[in-house]
């Protein structure tokens, strides 16, 4: 009983980029990450575990401090990439621990660290 189709074609592939895992597989994750948030569908683990869906939309703009410490945000809900640009927007290295959505992070939401620290988020599908 599906709920979507989604179906991605790339008409002209940039040279040296032409394999499905380069080019259509993300942009399959980012549209069907967008249903799942959109229509607050629960993804499942493997072992049937429901992981949230985080109900806000959107990661907020980070907030750098004057010396340039940030407060960290509550991953859990949001995409691999989504993760990956607010860390990076933030100064902050990014450790992924798998793909997916993000179940877990190492550093809770309210921690203020400094720039460059690296950030352990773990992710399932």
């Amino acid at each position: 009983d599906p709920k979507f189709v989604v179906l991605v074609v790339i008409d002209d592939p940039q040279k040296g980029s032409y394999y499905g895992s380069q080019i259509v597989a993300p942009v399959f994750k980012d549209i069907v990450s967008q249903l799942v948030r959109y229509y607050q569908l629960s993804p499942y683990v493997k072992d049937s575990t429901p992981v949230a869906v985080k109900p806000s939309n959107t990661l907020p703009e980070p907030h750098l401090s004057g010396d340039g410490s940030v407060t960290l945000p509550n991953f859990t809900g949001f995409t691999y990439g989504e993760v990956r640009d607010w860390l990076h927007k933030a100064g902050l290295a990014f450790k992924p621990d798998g793909t997916g959505i993000a179940v877990s992070q190492d550093e809770s939401g309210g921690t203020t660290v400094q720039p460059g620290t690296a950030i352990t988020v773990h992710f399932s599908r």
